[in-house]
Formats: C-alpha cells, structure tokens, sequence
C-alpha cells in the first residue's frame, strides 16, 4: 500500500521531484493509477491537476519521469496544481 504525504485543505505548497504513477483507493471499486510527485527525501505527494479527467490525468501522464517544481493546494490528501502550476525542469533523459 503506497503512502502519501498529506497537508491541511487549503494550505498552499511548493515542492521539487519526479513525476510517478501509483495505485490509489485499494482494493475499492475506484482504485486507479494517480499521479505523484516523489521529492529528494522520498516522499509522495498525491497530484491533480485542475481540469484534467481525475481518472486520466493526460497531462500529467505525459510528464510521467520529468522533473517537476509544482505548487498548488492541498484538497482532500491531494495536491491540486492549477494548469500554470508546474514548471518544467527536467526531461526523463535529463534527469541523473
């Protein structure tokens, strides 16, 4: 069972990492693969970004190895990313 780092709904944070896909909601009948951002330190922070299918997340899924800064809000045990909220700093063949 994969665990994530949680905030407070509505406190705001900044973070560095690599973009990872992980099982959410276990054995449930809405377990599904989500976004995450895995920082130095090992955390996980859950991922959504703001408009994007919370089932798909396309755009994100893209970026699946890429290095991300993202920032957003804490909603639920997630972080939602408004779509100007992360930033590119890694490609997958970039990253050490």
């Amino acid at each position: 069972m994969t665990t994530f780092t949680k905030g407070e709904t509505g406190e705001e944070l900044t973070v560095e990492g690599l973009v990872e896909f992980h099982e959410v909601a276990e054995r449930s009948h809405s377990a599904h693969r989500a976004p995450a951002l895995r920082d130095d330190q090992g955390a996980l922070y859950r991922l959504a970004l703001v408009g994007d299918n919370p089932f798909e997340q396309s755009t994100l899924s893209e970026l699946v190895g890429c290095r991300l800064r993202v920032h957003g809000r804490w909603k639920n045990g997630t972080l939602r990313l408004q779509p100007d909220g992360f930033e590119l700093l890694a490609a997958p063949n970039e990253v050490p």
